[in-house]
């Protein structure tokens, strides 16, 4: 396989997850801040600037609901827009369909045109709800055909690596964006609060607050909610589960190649086994650090992958 054609593989993955989870977190962390009990969290300002936060953005202009829903959604001149995710795997997705089946090439396009036929104008005044609500519906209908429709060879093993390693970084992204929130909350007061609210919503964001409730059988709190999001190997949803996958999909890619120092399927089993025997006790009770050095880590995985397999 052409290096250019499995890059083009590995970012089709990758923007497909980033779009929905980019979707998913507008939608729980707009709507659940009308409900919050929380002051500070009912003003305008830190809903928008957690959205902001989130998607990595330094946004300049100013910022009010329909110019930032704008930006985070349909602004062209932002490449982490959602309108840009959507077409960046298109474009990627296309270059690729002489590999992938018929049904997945035409889940991503009709997943693009929805997002790029969707008025804009309609978006930042009542299609919130409506388009990304159907954009993860979409989301999950790709991934649903790549696993269903693909042979399970070095082309699905690509696409899901993208989609497992971007989802390893939005999970963290979720975290950290969070943990921002519930410091500008507790400056803003002065007050401790009473936090299960902000810890449910974070898990709602990545889709497992139900199965968080069953597994503790309590409301979440900060260290159940940091631990089943990092280190539950039972959640598909952890940063450990994320990286248990790329692992394999690392080795479905490399085929006989034997994990050596200084190969990203040698840094991947290493990065592995640490998580594997690592327990909240080893995160300490500010995480703040721990996040900041697994975004430099998983950011080594992408570059080293990028490295061994797509740069010759």
């Amino acid at each position: 396989m052409l290096s250019r054609v499995a890059n083009s593989l590995y970012w089709a993955g990758r923007y497909i997850e980033r779009c929905d989870h980019t979707a998913r977190f507008v939608n729980i962390n707009y709507f659940s801040s009308l409900d919050t009990p929380n002051n500070m969290s009912e003003k305008e300002k830190l809903v928008l600037e957690s959205l902001l936060f989130l998607a990595g953005n330094d946004y300049e202009g100013e910022i009010t609901e329909k110019e930032v829903l704008h930006h985070i959604g349909f602004d062209k001149e932002n490449p982490l827009s959602i309108l840009s995710t959507a077409r960046l795997a298109r474009t990627n997705a296309h270059g690729t369909r002489h590999l992938i089946s018929s049904e997945t090439w035409e889940a991503i396009n009709k997943f693009y045109h929805f997002v790029n036929n969707y008025h804009v104008d309609t978006f930042v005044s009542t299609g919130l709800y409506d388009l990304t609500t159907k954009l993860n519906e979409a989301c999950s209908t790709i991934r649903e055909k790549i696993i269903r429709t693909l042979l399970h060879d070095e082309v699905w093993a690509l696409l899901m690596l993208g989609i497992h390693l971007e989802r390893a970084f939005q999970i963290i992204r979720l975290i950290n964006t969070k943990l921002l929130d519930i410091k500008k909350i507790e400056e803003s007061s002065g007050e401790h609060h009473d936090l299960t609210y902000e810890w449910a919503t974070l898990l709602r964001c990545a889709e497992v607050y139900d199965m968080s409730k069953k597994f503790y059988r309590r409301t979440p709190n900060k260290s159940q909610t940091i631990e089943f999001l990092l280190l539950n190997a039972k959640n598909p949803k952890s940063l450990r589960s994320n990286v248990e996958k790329i692992f394999s999909y690392l080795n479905r890619i490399g085929g006989e190649r034997e994990p050596e120092p200084g190969n990203i399927e040698f840094e991947v089993g290493k990065y592995l086994s640490e998580l594997q025997y690592m327990t909240m006790e080893d995160i300490g009770e500010d995480p703040t650090d721990f996040i900041l050095s697994t975004f430099d880590r998983l950011n080594q995985v992408g570059g080293k992958f990028e490295e061994d397999y797509l740069f010759f």
